[in-house]
């Protein structure tokens, strides 16, 4: 889960998301995560797939502490580079033109010379 309140000079109302949280007027539009990264959380609400009791360890205390995990997500980061983090994340199925694609990267460039 991200917290993206930091993309917002005024949050917006939650239940209208074009007013500001106190409806005294419209809400600015929201910056981009490359000029303002959010804070992401790990959460889980027992929602997750449930793997075949070969395919991952049933009991807790063989599977991998947070730590540990952070530290391979942080090792998978470090191998991977500007470009492919950058990248949208686009369905199989969806049709991505090459319009859409440089428009994507220009986007992504003039974001990356202002910070």
């Amino acid at each position: 889960m991200g917290d993206g309140l930091i993309l917002f000079e005024s949050p917006p109302h939650p239940d209208d998301f074009y007013m500001k949280r106190d409806f005294s007027g419209p809400a600015p539009d929201p910056t981009t995560r490359t000029l303002r990264p959010i804070k992401y959380y790990f959460i889980d609400f027992d929602l997750s797939h449930k793997y075949r009791a070969e395919d991952a360890p049933y009991d807790p205390k063989k599977r991998p502490t947070m730590s540990e995990v952070v530290s391979r997500f942080d090792v998978i980061m470090k191998n991977l580079s500007w470009l492919k983090l950058r990248s949208p994340v686009v369905r199989v199925d969806a049709r991505w033109t090459r319009q859409d694609s440089i428009k994507h990267w220009k986007t992504q460039n003039k974001f990356q010379g202002e910070r």
